[in-house]
């Protein structure tokens, strides 16, 4: 097992997840599929509290695509917004 990738490795897997990110404006489109970064920054909710209020049944449930794939239909989360801020 690699227990340290050294800084060749580290810039690769960076520039992965630099040209692999979903841009916000991904939420505007009511049938987009939404990474947990995405909806954590439309929220400023954290990744445990999502869970938590998923698990609570405060927050949509996400769609489970595979195993280690996980994301949340964008008009859900629009909705659970614009009900919160109803509330307020």
């Amino acid at each position: 097992m690699i227990r340290h990738m050294g800084p060749i490795m580290e810039f690769v897997k960076h520039q992965w997840k630099v040209r692999h990110a979903q841009p916000i404006e991904a939420a505007t489109h009511p049938n987009a599929l939404l990474r947990n970064t995405v909806v954590q920054a439309l929220t400023g909710q954290s990744r445990s509290t999502i869970y938590a209020k998923v698990a609570a049944g405060t927050f949509p449930a996400p769609v489970k695509l595979g195993a280690r794939c996980t994301r949340w239909r964008a008009a859900d989360v629009t909705a659970w917004l614009e009900k919160v801020a109803e509330a307020a």
